[in-house]
């Protein structure tokens, strides 16, 4: 299982970035909230979606 993050603050398109516990873009984790430990991103993405509308994953460490 990964670790998941959220960043707090939202993007300039308005969407928080979901990234894994791995990723080398992450911003501080002063600047996250932690999502918790999942087998896939798509189950962090949701449990994210409980909290913030507009939510997405980080390109460079959750590709598609």
């Amino acid at each position: 299982m990964a670790e998941f993050y959220i960043e707090k603050k939202a993007s300039e398109t308005g969407e928080h970035r979901v990234h894994s516990s791995t990723c080398s873009s992450m911003p501080t984790k002063d600047d996250m909230q932690y999502l918790g430990a999942f087998s896939n991103a798509a189950a962090s993405v949701n449990k994210a979606s409980n909290r913030y509308l507009r939510v997405s994953t980080c390109p460079k460490c959750l590709a598609a």
